[in-house]
């Protein structure tokens, strides 16, 4: 009797928790699109020409470090930006910067940059947010003798 009211219980328990279940009522490509919105999940994400290691490369060598401290050996911060739908790059903006203030550097860099490949969803360029961290290491500053 004990096992026949274990299993019932069983039973019940796993009806309950499958009834719980969130289905979403729609997906993401049923949805309407509005030109202003701002994804960060997508079909295809946006790509810079030559990918992630290119960008990171050419973000480096067109960015002017700030003049900071002597002591730091490199210069760790977060940048957040839009690729709009025509692959251009807006709303920069730098999340961490530990007190250097370089959007200005960022902003320029930036400027020098080529143009992405924008975002798809359903195979329609969208407004795609992304986020990335840069390590730079500052230039060491000879000592006069």
């Amino acid at each position: 009797m004990k096992i026949h009211l274990t299993i019932f219980l069983f039973i019940i328990t796993l009806g309950s928790i499958s009834a719980q279940t969130l289905v979403p009522t729609t997906t993401q490509k049923e949805q309407v699109q509005d030109d202003n919105d701002i994804y960060t999940l997508v079909d295809t994400p946006a790509k810079y020409p030559g990918g992630s290691t290119a960008f990171n490369q050419a973000f480096i060598d067109n960015f002017e470090p700030p003049k900071i401290d002597s002591s730091v050996r490199k210069l760790v911060f977060t940048i957040q930006f839009v690729v709009e739908k025509n692959g251009h790059v807006s709303q920069i903006s730098v999340l961490k910067d530990f007190g250097y203030d370089i959007e200005q550097n960022v902003r320029a860099a930036f400027e020098k940059l080529d143009t992405w490949t924008p975002a798809l969803i359903n195979e329609k360029p969208v407004r795609y947010k992304m986020t990335f961290p840069f390590t730079v290491n500052p230039p060491i500053e000879k000592e006069a003798n």
